[in-house]
């Protein structure tokens, strides 16, 4: 239980140090740019958002691969992948921090 305790907090750890070095590399591409942020929408992202698009990316990725027998065999494996995979992923790991503007895809 002990290590199950301290990979947990390894993972959310890594997972807020990536969302700190993607705003760097995203630069804002997608997202409004005029949109005002303050300290306590960013503390929000941050302890809240951030985790919690994590766990649903890796929600989505477990329930994209139980679905994708079916999603091949009715022939949308892309959008089900997008929706529960690269949304998710998106949200969380390529949106500068304290924007919560919706994701445009190219």
């Amino acid at each position: 239980m002990k290590k199950f305790k301290f990979s947990l907090i390894l993972l959310l750890v890594t997972g807020l140090m990536v969302s700190f070095a993607t705003e760097a590399m995203a630069g804002g591409i997608g997202f409004k740019e005029k949109e005002k942020r303050n300290a306590g929408q960013i503390a929000y992202d941050i302890v809240i958002i951030r985790p919690a698009g994590f766990l649903a990316t890796v929600m989505g990725t477990t329930i994209f691969l139980v679905a994708l027998p079916f999603a091949a065999i009715s022939g949308n494996v892309e959008e089900v992948g997008r929706k529960t995979v690269k949304e998710p992923f998106l949200y969380t790991f390529n949106r500068p921090v304290g924007y919560f503007s919706s994701i445009k895809e190219d």
